[in-house]
């Protein structure tokens, strides 16, 4: 991967307050970081972006990639697919009856994954797509089985103590 990289400071604390150069960089770039100190957690300067700038959901390719980046993948992991299910809640234009539960599933098929007896890395996995694509649990494949982990259905749920996962 190549490309430029810019900094950028998002102002005193409001999203108005940007310079126009840091909003076309922003509105214009194919990935946008931000630091925070803990995994998981959210910031000022993410807040800012994301009420400020219409970002793009990050998809499985680009989640993927973030995550070899950090080393929870190893190089040369694909996404195969990513299949989201469920989440419709009763309301206008959706009757109980279609609703059904309202849970948000979703199935990741990845071509390796060498983690699974890595419980912090199966939680890093596990949270970055659950929080991305705002799913309440998560089944992982490896080239269409099952990774092995999970509850004893494969479910993968969002872990908020990931720091003292062992």
């Amino acid at each position: 991967m190549s490309g430029i990289l810019y900094g950028i400071g998002v102002g005193p604390g409001d999203g108005q307050l940007l310079t126009i150069r840091a909003y076309r960089l922003l509105t214009g770039a194919k990935v946008i970081a931000v630091p925070v100190k803990k995994y998981g957690e959210s910031s000022r300067a993410l807040n800012i972006i994301r009420e400020t700038v219409d970002v793009e959901e990050m998809n499985e390719v680009m989640l993927v990639g973030v995550l070899i980046d950090y080393g929870v993948l190893e190089e040369g992991t694909e996404a195969l697919s990513m299949v989201v299910e469920g989440g419709e809640k009763a309301g206008p234009g959706v009757s109980a009856e279609d609703a059904g539960s309202g849970e948000r599933t979703g199935t990741l098929d990845l071509s390796q994954f060498d983690g699974a007896g890595d419980p912090q890395k199966v939680s890093a996995l596990a949270n970055t797509f659950i929080e991305n694509y705002e799913l309440d649990k998560l089944a992982v494949l490896v080239n269409g089985e099952n990774f092995g982990g999970g509850d004893a259905e494969g479910w993968l749920y969002f872990d908020d103590d990931y720091e003292n996962v062992k």
